[in-house]
């Protein structure tokens, strides 16, 4: 074999293993900066089918819609909008696909209660699920504090709900 086609071929090969070693560290370094909150936006962006488990023992089948700093909003295979509460998110699971690298923030800079909030002018349909309690409190949404939400039960009573005890607020369709 010729010297010159020798060298050529070495300094490629050595090339190729260089390459594969920088894209494995890539990977390696995008994985241990990656956070639950980055794995969610990375799923919300993918659309994955997936199931979510919360704290409290709910499955939801569905898919990841939005991403904030202290939830997430999930769309449910049956049409309704669940928001999470990260603290009380257990569980993501992926019915197909590749892992999300979930090295980023959150896709929108706002808490539960302000996402809650630009809901209640709407006065939706809501079952909110808090820590400790089995039956879901529902009625219509009708004002978001700093820390706290209204819901007005049927028969016109009202439930004052702290934001921090909720692993999950269902959001019904009208009509």
């Amino acid at each position: 074999m010729d010297p010159l086609q020798r060298l050529l071929d070495e300094a490629r090969r050595d090339q190729a293993v260089e390459a594969r070693a920088h894209e494995h560290w890539l990977r390696r370094a995008a994985h241990e900066g990656a956070t639950f909150t980055g794995a969610l936006v990375d799923l919300a962006e993918s659309g994955q089918s997936l199931s979510v488990r919360i704290a409290s023992g709910h499955v939801h089948h569905g898919r990841i819609v939005a991403v904030g700093t202290d939830f997430c909003a999930v769309e449910t295979d049956g049409g309704v909008t669940i928001y999470i509460n990260l603290a009380a998110l257990g569980e993501v699971r992926l019915d197909s696909g590749a892992p999300p690298a979930g090295n980023r923030g959150p896709s929108l800079d706002m808490t539960l209660a302000e996402a809650l909030s630009r809901l209640a002018g709407d006065r939706p349909r809501v079952a909110a699920v808090t820590r400790g309690l089995d039956t879901p409190i529902s009625g219509e949404l009708c004002a978001v504090g700093t820390d706290v939400i209204t819901v007005q039960l049927e028969g016109g009573r009202l439930a004052l709900v702290a934001v921090a005890a909720l692993t999950q607020l269902s959001v019904f369709a009208s009509g």
